[in-house]
């Protein structure tokens, strides 16, 4: 089956344009900035009182239609059986301005402390994790403003809570899609071919998802504005289809993808370990009330916020957000960057920093301790001793031996265990010193056991490796680029590497 017979039938016709006499209709969830009508700076889709509708700000004011009449088509909203995320939906025409009296007052600061109490009521977890979701959850409401985001990826056993963020997510986050098992037809129609960043997405069990390429090049492209899908539909003529990748999303699994097959996905995530907690309320009760009069309570606060925050990004969409200059670069500061930026000039920054700066401190040591890591100091070590870059592979790996005190394997010649990274063998480190440190064999002849490293391939690699642990994040100064020049690796280790393999 191919593509466009696999859209068709798994996803409503009324979410597509729809060809007939007059002028197009096209069924839309948001939609900013129309070209020729400065007066359209957003619009989105919701019901009220159960009827589609179009809640249109200019700047200033939201006002309600039903349609949008533009030169070349017709906006129409969705109808309630075509959403594949919970709607936005509001009583009545009065509810909308209501909401529209109460947001006016409200300001970054004030939503976040709307936002993060609800999530210390169903997530017993440490600070970085409870102000990460909360100032994500009010990010979400601006990612198509930024146009880069990180992922989120909650860890941890069965038991551990890790599935109820991701409930929480479903309920505040913009236009949230929560499922399981998603498949990239899912993705590509939930995103649409239109504007990017149309909602956010959340995807539960996601233990497998390093085994579906299709999958894991839409998340691995989806972090950034202007890298769309392109797939070329043959079953009606050679018609170029284009699919958005790009939005927020935040998956949960046992484990994290494979070091891998999973690289480039690993290198956009900022990973949540959960552990079992004692939260206030179990939010899957509080989702499905069931008559409960206080779990019902509760559920109406989930929805009220929701509200207001689509009501508060209507009025304030078109608001600059300035540029920031911090003194992180690389993956560290696409990672931080956008949420840092939304927040910027804010009391919650003030939270914001401490917990992002220790969460880059964990997150470069736990890089330093790493494999590559340790064979890149004794490299550097042996080349440094011997005063040359050629270096004899049996003398290295010998040097492995005395340094990780490695105890022989019996009957596994030319292997060790060692007591931080298991089971190694000449091969693995020779295999690694060619494939990640571009180290060759020598040109001349009888010299096959040795191995010949490239000076500037290995000052490179001194960018990743010889890291900084201590950081501060923290506004750099105006006097050139983002960052400052030191730690220049954090969460970037795998950087030139990956670049390579995406490459070929």
């Amino acid at each position: 089956m191919n593509l466009y017979d696999e859209w068709n039938k798994e996803f409503p016709s009324d979410t597509k344009k729809s060809k007939g006499k007059g002028k197009p209709i096209e069924y839309i969830q948001k939609i900013s900035n129309i070209l020729g009508y400065p007066n359209y700076k957003l619009v989105e889709s919701v019901l009220v009182k159960g009827v589609p509708k179009f809640l249109i700000s200019d700047g200033s004011n939201i006002k309600i239609q039903s349609s949008i009449e533009l030169e070349d088509r017709t906006l129409k909203p969705f109808a309630p059986n075509s959403y594949m995320n919970k709607p936005y939906s509001f009583d009545s025409d009065e509810q909308v301005q209501e909401y529209v009296a109460k947001a006016r007052s409200e300001r970054f600061d004030t939503l976040y402390r709307r936002v993060k109490p609800i999530w210390k009521r169903y997530i017993d977890a440490d600070d970085f994790h409870i102000t990460m979701c909360a100032a994500d959850t009010i990010f979400t409401y601006f990612q198509d403003r930024i146009g880069l985001t990180h992922y989120l990826f909650f860890v941890g056993p069965p038991g551990s809570g890790k599935s109820n963020n991701l409930t929480l997510f479903q309920y505040l986050a913009y236009r949230n899609m929560t499922s399981t098992g998603l498949s990239y037809a899912n993705i590509y129609q939930f995103l649409g071919s239109g504007e990017e960043g149309t909602g956010t997405i959340c995807e539960d069990e996601a233990d497998n998802i390093d085994e579906d390429p299709e999958k894991m090049k839409i998340y691995k492209n989806g972090y950034t504005t202007g890298r769309p899908t392109a797939k070329t539909d043959i079953s009606y003529g050679r018609n170029q289809l284009k699919f958005n990748n790009y939005c927020w999303k935040a998956l949960s699994a046992e484990k994290l993808p494979d070091v891998v097959k999973g690289q480039g996905f690993n290198q956009r995530i900022i990973e949540i370990l959960c552990t079992y907690g004692i939260p206030q309320y179990d939010i899957s009760e509080v989702v499905n009330p069931a008559g409960e009069q206080e779990f019902q309570g509760l559920l109406n606060e989930l929805l009220e916020v929701r509200n207001l925050l689509l009501i508060y990004r209507l009025l304030h969409y078109s608001e600059p957000l300035p540029n920031i200059k911090l003194n992180l670069v690389n993956r560290e500061k696409q990672l931080f960057k956008p949420v840092i930026r939304v927040f910027q000039k804010t009391e919650t920054l003030k939270e914001l920093l401490p917990v992002i700066s220790k969460y880059v401190r964990e997150r470069r040591e736990k890089n330093a301790n790493t494999f590559h890591a340790f064979l890149y100091k004794l490299i550097k070590g042996l080349i440094e001793k011997n005063n040359s870059y050629e270096l004899a592979s049996s003398e290295i790996w010998l040097q492995v031996i005395l340094d990780l005190e490695g105890q022989p394997i019996q009957n596994k010649p030319l292997s060790i265990d060692t007591a931080d990274f298991g089971t190694l063998s000449q091969k693995y480190v020779i295999q690694i010193l060619k494939e990640v440190f571009g180290a060759t064999k020598p040109s001349h002849h009888g010299s096959s056991s040795k191995l010949v490293f490239d000076p500037s391939k290995l000052a490179k690699l001194g960018k990743i490796y010889d890291i900084k642990l201590e950081v501060e994040v923290k506004e750099s100064g105006d006097d050139g680029e983002d960052g400052d020049g030191s730690g220049k690796v954090g969460l970037d280790k795998h950087m030139q590497i990956e670049h390579k393999n995406e490459a070929k």
